[in-house]
């Protein structure tokens, strides 16, 4: 039993001999700022590729059509709801206040085009008029927002 124990001894002092403190590459514990900088990164890549939605929270019942076309993202979009208020880049507006935002964003896109997502209760009269005011700021290509049909969508 001496002898195993002697061996023990002799094995551990070798390894200690071995594995000094000045011997070793990383003395402590882990650095932790590498692995925080990487989650940042994560988080910080993560919140800019994140796609904002473009509702503002109000709620539009869209008129349904058949046939729909798409509009691109880069699309200015104009809200209208039930009630007859009006919402251009996610902020409420007046029918008079439209020209000028339009005028703006034209000026800023001249290939700008604008969506016109209208409740199916609004009047007619109203969508000319934002229609008309558009075309005179320099929009050129007006978009009216629907939704597929109900037939349309089973397949």
């Amino acid at each position: 039993m001496k002898a195993t124990t002697a061996l023990l001894y002799e094995r551990l002092i070798h390894l200690r001999r071995r594995y000094r403190r000045e011997n070793r590459i990383a003395n402590g514990l882990i650095d932790s700022a590498p692995f925080v900088d990487a989650a940042l990164l994560l988080v910080l890549f993560f919140v800019i590729s994140h796609v904002v939605v473009r509702h503002p929270g109000v709620v539009v019942d869209l008129p349904e059509c058949a046939f729909v076309s798409g509009a691109d993202y880069q699309s200015l979009v104009v809200y209208v709801t039930q009630e007859g208020h009006l919402y251009f880049g996610d902020e409420r507006t007046t029918l008079d206040g439209l020209a000028p935002a339009f005028a703006q964003a034209a000026h800023e896109n001249p290939d700008a085009r604008l969506l016109l997502e209208a409740d199916r209760r609004v009047p007619y009269h109203m969508l000319v008029e934002i229609y008309n005011r558009a075309m005179s700021a320099g929009i050129r290509k007006v978009i009216l927002g629907t939704k597929i049909s109900v037939q349309e969508q089973e397949f």
